[in-house]
């Protein structure tokens, strides 16, 4: 099943510190079953840089899981979940 991947690079000593910010959490595959709202500890938006816009849920189980954001199931789920839990942007 997709889950979410850190997506780090390394740069070598020496690089220039014109170099742009890289992502940090990107979603690459989407999880598309039914997560029940009970399930979601919290959530966050993946860094604005990632190739694919997606949202990173941690489950009260502290599994990491990449949904779509166009999803309107996933909208839905979102709504519910924000009336109590802090969101972060992933830009951190």
């Amino acid at each position: 099943s997709p889950r979410f991947f850190p997506h780090r690079y390394l740069f070598l000593l020496g690089c220039q510190e014109t170099t742009p910010p890289t992502p940090g959490e990107c979603c690459f595959d989407f999880y598309t079953k039914r997560i029940p709202v009970s399930r979601i500890q919290s959530f966050k938006v993946s860094h604005a840089d990632c190739p694919k816009k997606g949202i990173i849920l941690k489950t009260v189980k502290d599994v990491e899981l990449c949904v779509n954001p166009a999803d309107q199931s996933i909208q839905d789920l979102m709504e519910k979940v924000m009336w109590g839990q802090k969101v972060s942007s992933g830009q951190e």
